[in-house]
C-alpha cells in the first residue's frame, strides 16, 4: 500500500461498542446508542494512523459488550482504494 491510498476496515457487524487503533494510535470507533447498532454494518478509514517506516501496521479491535453475548460475530475486511496521483 502506498501513501496515497484510502484504506478501510468493513465491519459486518460487532456487538456492542468497538474501538480500532493503528500503531497505538485510535483510528475510529462504532459506538452501541441505537438498538439496531450492534447488527449494522460499518467502515472505519485506518490509513490515517499508518507509519510508512514500518513494513508492518499494528491494528487492534477494542470491544465492549455490557448485556448477554458479543463481540465481532460477522467478517471483516481490510479494503484499499488506490488514489491515481498521475506518477
Amino acid at each position: 500500500m502506498k501513501l496515497r491510498d484510502n484504506v478501510f476496515l468493513i465491519f459486518g457487524a460487532v456487538d456492542e461498542s468497538c474501538w480500532i487503533y493503528v500503531n497505538g494510535k485510535k483510528a475510529g470507533e462504532h459506538l452501541f446508542k441505537n438498538s439496531d447498532d450492534w447488527k449494522t454494518p460499518f467502515i472505519i478509514r485506518i490509513d490515517r494512523e499508518f507509519d510508512n517506516s514500518k513494513e508492518w501496521q499494528d491494528i487492534v479491535i477494542r470491544v465492549e459488550d455490557k448485556s448477554g453475548m458479543g463481540g465481532i460475530y460477522k467478517s471483516v475486511w481490510l479494503a484499499v482504494e488506490n488514489k491515481y496521483t498521475g506518477k
